[in-house]
């Protein structure tokens, strides 16, 4: 007895392979969102964080100010 002949098959296994790309696009896509997200944490929130100190008058201005009286 011959089997009946299934026409969706070639589209089935079309279909799937295109699946697996939306999939894998739809993946990179997440992770590049995510990656652009903690880059910008990194970036601008932070290395501002890490320069408070680096502008701030130390003991030696503060002395001077002492000094004239302010």
């Amino acid at each position: 007895m011959a089997r009946p002949v299934n026409p969706t098959v070639p589209r089935a296994a079309k279909a799937d392979g295109w699946r697996r790309l939306m999939d894998l696009l739809g993946s990179l896509l997440i992770l590049a969102v995510w990656l652009s997200l903690w880059a910008w944490v990194a970036v601008g929130v932070a290395a501002p964080l890490g320069r408070i100190g680096a502008g701030a008058p130390g003991p030696a201005a503060s002395a001077s100010l002492r000094a004239r009286g302010a």
